[in-house]
């Protein structure tokens, strides 16, 4: 059967916890990529065909009214006792951001116009009937920091102040758009990267370009580490998708971006003689459903799960 609301809500939550260590800060930073992962590793139902158009199709028959183009945020506010019912909606909220162009004003009139755009309603103007009064969606917000929080992750969602009170929520969430993406792989190509970075690699190089991008560049800049590391692991999942130098920076699909790279740390131990040994503690890879993972020795020797 095709994935509904339910199980893309639940497949959401768990795309963005999976292999995040317990205290570190969760960003519900749902772009196209995201949502084409979601739906190749954490749905075990179908979609159709096309999972942007899933998704929005799912979202769209669980709140929204096109004839009397009006979004029901009472549908959202249940629970199935684990995760909150409203993440799926809250993650497409943060698409609408993430395909505003880099020469929109970040204000509420063209937020939600690209928001209307995405919920299939009318393109007028201004908040969509059933977000009234403002800050209607504030609970919904709510109750995924609230969720994070208990899981033991940090929230990151936000109030902001003024004309950006309630959409800073979103704001908050959104890191590379799609502009964004589109700028990065050209500077990767022009710029002929090796094709070894890490991500902390990546990060500083990034951090030593001019880049002429507002948003780039502010995010790149901002005075939260947090932040900041965010946007270099969205740069460093972009960077993975091409060989820069080979002249290869198309669009990937999900099993290309998948990374068969691991991150891993070692341990040292001393007995009283003495001698030492060496354990390899492997970071389980971020927005990757577990599985079991077979390691083969560099030189040879038999392989290991």
């Amino acid at each position: 059967s095709m994935a509904g609301f339910d199980a893309w809500n639940t497949a959401v939550v768990a795309y963005f916890t999976a292999g995040a260590a317990k205290g570190s800060p969760i960003f519900l930073s749902l772009d196209l990529e995201a949502i084409e992962d979601v739906a190749a590793r954490f749905l075990d139902e179908g979609v159709d065909g096309d999972p942007l158009l899933d998704f929005s199709k799912a979202v769209r028959r669980r709140c929204v009214s096109s004839a009397a183009d009006r979004v029901n945020l009472d549908a959202l506010r249940n629970s199935d006792g684990n995760i909150p019912g409203g993440v799926a909606f809250l993650g497409l909220m943060v698409y609408a951001a993430y395909n505003m162009q880099e020469e929109e004003g970040v204000d509420e009139k063209n937020y939600f116009l690209r928001l209307r755009e995405v919920l299939g309603l009318s393109q007028s103007h201004g908040r969509p009937e059933g977000m009234l009064p403002a800050g209607a969606e504030e609970p919904l917000w709510k109750a995924w920091n609230e969720h994070l929080t208990t899981a033991g992750f940090q929230p990151t969602a936000e109030r902001g102040s003024g004309s950006q009170t309630y959409l800073r929520y979103v704001l908050s969430q959104s890191i590379l758009r799609e502009a964004d993406e589109q700028f990065l792989r050209q500077r990767f190509h022009d710029a002929r990267l090796p094709l070894q970075f890490d991500c902390d690699q990546l990060g500083f190089w990034l951090s030593r370009q001019s880049l002429m991008r507002r948003h780039l560049h502010e995010g790149l800049h901002h005075a939260d580490p947090a932040r900041v590391w965010e946007f270099y692991r969205s740069a460093h999942r972009v960077y993975e998708t091409g060989d820069w130098i080979g002249g290869s920076g198309s669009h990937p699909s999900p099993d290309r971006r998948l990374s068969r790279t691991i991150e891993c740390g070692v341990y040292r131990t001393v007995d009283l003689l003495g001698d030492a040994e060496y354990w390899l503690f492997p970071k389980e890879p971020g927005r990757t459903r577990s599985t079991q993972l077979e390691v083969t020795p560099a030189r040879g020797g038999s392989a290991q799960p």
